[in-house]
């Protein structure tokens, strides 16, 4: 499955106990990564398919809720992810608008990549974990 999505009006949510705008994105993008596990040559086959990995990169991102920023650099001291989700306008191949929903997303490498600030950050990547997911890329 190698299928890339693209879609523009991204918001980021802060989840704490409801979602909480705190960042918008001129335009994302997504793809699905098959994620192979190598064995050893003595068997049949070398590579095992293991699972499918999403990583949703945004564009254009500007952080608009400093108070959801001093939140997450709380959770980020105490060991704790927050737990970010994301929605975003995506135009089908049939020229229908579709709202996608993307849940539980892990920031790409460290938190401290990326100063949390209000303002225009440009780039942000991030790693899907929600296994309904899959469901955009048929």
């Amino acid at each position: 499955m190698n299928k890339r999505l693209f879609g523009n009006d991204g918001e980021l949510f802060l989840y704490n106990e409801k979602d909480l705008k705190f960042a918008t994105a001129e335009s994302f993008s997504a793809q699905v990564f098959n994620k192979i596990f190598s064995v050893p040559m003595h068997f049949i086959g070398t590579e095992i398919p293991a699972s499918n990995k999403i990583l949703l990169t945004l564009h254009g991102v500007e952080i608009t809720d400093e108070e959801a920023v001093k939140q997450m650099e709380k959770s980020a001291l105490t060991g704790y992810i927050p737990v970010l989700n994301f929605q975003g306008k995506l135009r089908r191949e049939d020229n229908i608008n579709e709202r996608v929903i993307l849940r539980n997303l892990v920031q790409e490498g460290r938190l401290d990549n990326v100063e949390l600030s209000a303002g225009y950050i440009g780039v942000w990547t991030f790693w899907v974990n929600d296994p309904n997911a899959l469901k955009y890329f048929k």
